[in-house]
């Protein structure tokens, strides 16, 4: 399989400069094979997540014939842009880009602030580039003729540049079919993937080709995350006088956790593409009431991924002049429900005589997820056992 770039070109007289609004060939900013230029450095995104919404903009930059090459008009491609959150996809405008202002647009939609990646106006060039995104501290830098002459170690979302002349994106490589130790890390951490615990999981990742100990560090990452920590304390003050027993309430927890990591602004991963949108851009453009469709996108969002109409729908419309991401909101609206529609619920989660219990009847009662098999329930409740443990001493 080869190896794919995505790149704004030339215009369609083959020149840097002069040509008409948007793409007229279909080859301005095109999709093609790798090409040793050669290259001086491979951009890497520590984040792969990042990594990922770079190659995607590209992708659909590649395939959105509003937007052409001229350099003298490189700008505005990036005032569209803003208009759609970055989302090349949603480009409806002809404009134009060249190399650098096209990458550093998708850079943009990865979450790298404008303010980092433009001066007065005007998008990073290729001799700005490479120092605008050191500067941050999103990515690492590789200059090894390992990596700039050859395609083994490349991978999707790497910012190909030539100093000072071009810059692409890697958007296919020969490894994309195989998913990443990040990947698979987050896959354990939701529950999901069936890879087990100890001994088995260690035996399952090294079947599949992948370093136990590289995935279990990456694990233990996504699991100590410090805002989840800090969300914990405050969720478990909060429902602990309520519920007044702590194995509902680290059941309760436990659930919460697989759910979202306790993270507020949490949208469904699945979600982010389809929508074209993060955490931050979803929960502000709800807020500002710029997104209309908050209770019928059938997407998960907050502590309990709140997903069907009713439920977000009244979630909304309980926050009134707060954030919808407002994690006290969501748990006053969290305790309302189990008060009111969720009475059973609640009744479990005070007389639970252990975590699992609890999770268990949250599991299959309140949170509903389509997984529902043993495996899923041990798993929730060893994660609210963890957080018994955590605050029980």
């Amino acid at each position: 399989m080869a190896v794919w770039i995505c790149h704004a070109s030339k215009d369609e007289h083959g020149n840097l400069k002069g040509g008409q609004a948007g793409d007229q060939t279909g080859k301005e900013v095109c999709k093609r094979e790798w090409y040793n230029r050669p290259w001086t450095d491979v951009i890497r995104f520590k984040d792969p997540v990042k990594a990922e919404k770079v190659a995607q903009d590209m992708e659909w930059a590649a395939e959105n014939d509003n937007i052409g090459y001229d350099q003298n008009q490189r700008n505005t491609l990036l005032s569209e842009a803003r208009k759609v959150n970055f989302n090349l996809s949603k480009i409806k405008v002809k404009c134009e880009t060249d190399c650098s202002g096209l990458v550093s647009v998708c850079c943009m939609y990865a979450g790298i602030p404008e303010s980092m990646l433009t001066y007065k106006g005007n998008c990073a060039t290729t001799k700005t580039l490479k120092q605008w995104l050191l500067q941050t501290g999103e990515v690492e830098i590789f200059t090894s003729s390992s990596y700039t002459a050859k395609t083994d170690r490349l991978k999707r979302g790497d910012i190909l540049l030539s100093y000072g002349h071009h810059v692409a994106v890697v958007v296919q490589t020969d490894s994309d079919s195989k998913k990443s130790a990040e990947e698979v890390a987050k896959e354990i951490v939701s529950g999901k993937g069936n890879w087990g615990t100890g001994t088995e999981r260690r035996i399952k990742l090294a079947d599949a080709g992948y370093n136990p100990s590289e995935v279990q560090q990456i694990v233990n990452r996504l699991m100590n995350d410090k805002k989840p920590v800090d969300n914990a304390r405050l969720i478990w003050d909060y429902l602990s006088p309520r519920i007044e027993n702590p194995y509902g309430v680290a059941g309760l927890m436990g659930n919460l956790q697989a759910e979202s990591r306790l993270n507020p602004k949490n949208l469904q991963n699945s979600c982010e593409k389809k929508l074209g949108m993060n955490d931050d851009t979803y929960t502000h453009a709800v807020d500002v009431g710029s997104y209309k469709n908050f209770a019928n996108d059938s997407c998960g969002y907050g502590i309990a991924q709140w997903t069907s109409s009713g439920r977000k729908a009244a979630l909304l419309n309980y926050k009134k002049d707060r954030s919808i991401g407002d994690i006290t909101m969501q748990l006053e609206f969290l305790w309302y429900e189990l008060n009111n529609s969720y009475k059973n619920v609640l009744k479990v989660l005070k007389s639970a005589k252990s975590v699992a219990e609890a999770s268990d009847y949250v599991l299959t009662k309140f949170e509903r997820p389509k997984d529902q098999s043993e495996d899923v329930k041990k798993y929730r409740a060893n994660l609210g056992i963890e957080i018994y443990k955590q605050f029980i001493r």
